[in-house]
């Protein structure tokens, strides 16, 4: 069932104490729009980031894929778009880019 928060996501404010302890942030399936903030990239401690649906466009903020303890990111059926960087955090392990607007450039070692 859909989530009746409306809007879009807010700012994460510096020095923020729920910034220091989020560990899972689930976008899916809410009423929200807009951009994604780049102070997303203040939640050190978040593992877990999903974005599916939703009306959101323009790029994930690059920092995210640099999150220090980021495990898991999911991005489907979103207009969120940007360019993978070529460097990603040690701790992803699974990262699922399916039916979004992000895009790679393929190295050319990848190409052969």
């Amino acid at each position: 069932s859909r989530s009746s928060i409306i809007g879009t996501v807010p700012q994460v404010p510096s020095g923020a104490r729920a910034a220091a302890s989020l560990v899972h942030l689930d976008l899916s399936d809410l009423r929200i729009s807009g951009t994604l903030p780049s102070s997303l990239c203040r939640l050190r401690a978040l593992q877990v980031l999903k974005i599916n649906g939703g009306a959101f466009f323009g790029d994930l903020p690059p920092c995210i894929y640099q999150l220090p303890s980021i495990r898991i990111l999911i991005t489907f059926f979103t207009n969120v778009g940007g360019t993978l960087p070529v460097e990603l955090s040690d701790s992803l392990e699974l990262l699922l880019l399916a039916e979004s607007m992000i895009c790679t450039v393929l190295s050319p070692s990848t190409r052969e």
